[in-house]
């Protein structure tokens, strides 16, 4: 079951929502591709995570995948 979202979240909270470092959220903060709030530290709105969410767009599957992928033969 998906949870809702809520009003606000903490970059480690944001970070655990993507499945992902604190770093990465804070680079993609950095790189204005997940607006942010600046207060007494950079907050994240829920509606703005989820429009990231559903806007990213996808990595390679199937064959694109397997090509990007590939383990170098000696």
């Amino acid at each position: 079951m998906v949870e809702p979202y809520k009003p606000i979240y903490t970059v480690a909270e944001a970070a655990k929502v993507l499945r992902t470092s604190k770093s990465t959220v804070y680079d993609l903060m950095r790189d204005g591709k997940l607006p942010y709030l600046q207060m007494s530290s950079k907050k994240i709105k829920g509606k703005d995570l989820e429009r990231f969410i559903d806007t990213h767009p996808p990595g390679p599957t199937g064959e694109d995948w397997y090509k990007g992928n590939e383990v170098q033969q000696e």
